[in-house]
């Protein structure tokens, strides 16, 4: 028979002694962590060397003069090209002009361009904010070596800035990634705080889990009901890194042991201060770049989307009436 377990007067058991399910949540976090860390580094330095680079994917596949395919992900989706458009003329490169590289093409009577220019600048626009991103995540991954709490904030924060320029690149790998990092960090960061109950945290990994999983299926097979759900995993991504500095900054505040006793809850408590204040900029900056997208688009203005470009008075040339909305697919 086993021994019977005796009560020892004056001892007390640990934080996860007598707990199995901390036992294993609390290295599972630090690993969690740090791989999280090291993901969100390299997604930065991705980010980086894509926008000084500054070449946006157009995602057109073109045989013997004819458009075979076009991805949705790429600026040329964006631009109304679509498959069986026949290139008329390929027209400068991308840096030599503000148009960057055009393609002419033809559509039955129907002449229209695609052209590069924009896209190509607001990816080379965000190459401070790739460089910020990188950082931030080496930040995460001295956090996350150190076992601080503020290394998943670091790397939630690490992995919304580099999405922002992977997402301009516009090329469907690269931004199916990194656009679901931005769902799998506040997910992963939720479900391995040990102050949750295990039913909740549960709950919260399967829900952010099974998201992010249809999020990418629906978007890499071109399924008409992704486009709700990329319109949740903005606010998801933002405001669920919002919710959770908050949640920690005043976790931090509420400690017994703040400075002197413990100078770095100071500094945590003002980066998780800085961090909500850089995510509601990089926020509010997204939302006025979109309405001022949607107000100067006579295709979303109207709430429908037009693959046909539309002629012009002197009914031998066209231009796209599409331009680049956050809405579509990025």
């Amino acid at each position: 028979m086993l021994p019977a377990a005796r009560s020892v007067s004056g001892e007390s058991l640990g934080r996860s002694e007598g707990v199995p399910s901390l036992a294993v949540v609390r290295p599972f976090a630090r690993r969690a962590g740090l791989i999280g860390a090291i993901v969100a580094l390299v997604l930065a330095f991705a980010a980086t060397f894509a926008a000084a680079k500054g070449l946006a994917a157009s995602g057109v596949a073109v045989e013997d003069n004819v458009v075979l395919a076009v991805d949705r992900s790429g600026f040329g989706w964006l631009n109304g090209v679509r498959p069986g458009d026949v290139v008329a003329a390929y027209r400068g490169q991308s840096g030599d002009s503000p148009d960057g590289a055009v393609m002419v093409l033809q559509r039955g009577d129907v002449t229209f361009e695609s052209a590069s220019g924009i896209y190509d600048f607001r990816l080379i626009q965000s190459l401070p904010l790739a460089v910020l991103g990188v950082l931030i995540a080496l930040l995460a991954v001295a956090a996350s070596l150190g076992g601080r709490a503020l290394g998943g904030i670091l790397v939630m924060l690490a992995v919304l800035i580099a999405a922002e320029p992977l997402g301009r690149l516009h090329d469907r790998w690269p931004t199916t990634i990194s656009l679901g990092a931005t769902i799998l960090a506040p997910t992963l960061f939720a479900g391995t705080r040990t102050w949750l109950r295990q039913p909740v945290r549960n709950l919260i990994l399967a829900i952010g889990l099974g998201y992010t999983a249809a999020w990418a299926v629906t978007r890499l097979a071109y399924i008409p009901a992704h486009e709700p759900l990329d319109g949740l995993r903005d606010q998801v991504a933002f405001y669920g890194f919002m919710a959770a500095s908050g949640v920690e900054l005043v976790r931090t505040l509420r400690q017994p042991d703040l400075p002197p006793a413990a100078p770095f809850r100071l500094v945590d408590a003002l980066f998780l201060g800085v961090s909500e204040g850089v995510v509601g900029a990089l926020l509010l900056f997204n939302w006025r770049c979109a309405q001022r997208t949607v107000s100067s688009c006579p295709t979303c203005a109207s709430g429908r989307r037009s693959s046909l470009p539309k002629k012009s008075a002197r009914g031998s040339r066209a231009t796209s009436t599409t331009r680049p909305c956050r809405s579509s697919p990025a």
